[in-house]
């Protein structure tokens, strides 16, 4: 994957440049964010999160708590020099933190064009500036490129993010950026909230030619054989994919992975786009039924 291969050069790039010392207390509380920390300055980070699972060297440091349930007394024991947190349910957190005199800073990305200022931003705090400029303007060129190349005609994509109950994202949203840099087109631009509750019949009468599941715990079958969703494009021309296709993390999580995550859907989707036309101009029973 050619940025596979540009992401690697760029953590040559900046292991090599070793310049400053970095702080040796950071908590960090998001995946993501220590994700990019640990390319950056791995050694300021003294504990994490349960779901802090990637790079491996995170799973040997001391966890506070999970995503959505901190452990207060865990962080105040530990004596960080700062604690970096995250958006949504974590801002009660970063408020508790703060009323306890810890130094907090929360960094959510919600964009793929923000990536590169928030990296630069983690860069200062890590004492790392130099390592941010580099990893900040690759990001900035491989992210031009991607919008540059995505066609204008698209398949349309559902995508669901939770299933008790429903839940999809907007354009407005990290995944919905995401997704839409593989070049398909959400079926829900615009939603009241990033993250927001559907009904399936919103799903059925939008007709997607594609469905992606990200999360666990679920299969394509399962989608399939939902009521109502026999005649979903998408589930017509089996064109459901679940975890077992693509790692959610690559699509949930702002990281350098967005960038395979990115390369691996877009081989998938235009994979299918072309056995499915194949199968039209084989098959004349296909070709009928997609008419009718």
């Amino acid at each position: 994957m050619k940025n596979a291969a540009t992401i690697l050069l760029i953590l040559v790039l900046i292991s090599c440049n070793q310049t400053t010392n970095s702080p040796k207390g950071i908590i960090i509380t998001s995946p993501e964010i220590a994700e990019l920390a640990a390319h950056i300055a791995p050694e300021a980070i003294i504990a994490v999160t349960d779901e802090c699972n990637y790079p491996a060297l995170l799973n040997s440091l001391p966890k506070v708590g999970k995503f959505g349930e901190i452990n207060l007394e865990k962080i105040v024991k530990l004596n960080p020099e700062a604690v970096i947190t995250t958006g949504m349910e974590q801002e009660i957190i970063t408020e508790k933190l703060k009323k306890l005199g810890i130094k907090t800073i929360p960094m959510y990305i919600t964009s793929m064009n923000s990536m590169p200022d928030k990296i630069n931003e983690l860069a200062l705090i890590l004492n790392k500036p130099e390592k941010g400029k580099i990893l900040s303007d690759s990001l900035r060129n491989l992210i031009k490129n991607l919008e540059k190349n995505i066609q204008s005609q698209k398949p349309t994509i559902y995508i669901e993010i939770y299933n008790e109950p429903i839940m999809t994202v907007s354009n407005g949203s990290l995944v919905g950026d995401v997704v839409r840099m593989s070049g398909v087109e959400n079926i829900f631009p615009e939603l009241p909230r990033e993250y927001c509750r559907i009904n399936q019949e919103e799903v059925v009468e939008a007709n997607p030619d594609i469905i992606l599941i990200t999360y666990e715990g679920i299969s394509a079958e399962n989608i399939a054989n939902r009521k109502g969703w026999q005649n979903i494009n998408a589930v017509r021309n089996r064109r459901i994919y679940t975890p077992a296709d693509i790692n959610p993390d690559l699509i949930l999580r702002a990281t350098l992975r967005t960038f395979e995550g990115i390369e691996v859907m877009k081989k998938l989707f235009n994979q299918s786009e072309k056995q499915e036309s194949n199968k039209k101009q084989q098959d004349p029973k296909i070709l009928n039924l997609s008419l009718s």
